[in-house]
């Protein structure tokens, strides 16, 4: 699990994702939300690759 509770195959790439965004100082409470949002389906749909034609 993630700083941010994310737990899907890519939440290392999102958390790192939010890191730099809050470095940049953005920390958007939506882009978050989203975000949780997206690694949840990707989880719960056992999602690891992402791209066109994988879905």
């Amino acid at each position: 699990m993630s700083g941010h509770g994310l737990t899907s195959a890519f939440a290392t790439e999102l958390d790192a994702y939010l890191a730099f965004k809050a470095k940049m100082g953005f920390t958007g409470a939506s882009r978050i939300w989203y975000l949780k949002r997206f690694d949840a389906y990707c989880a719960e749909h056992d999602r690891t690759v992402f791209g066109q034609g994988h879905g």
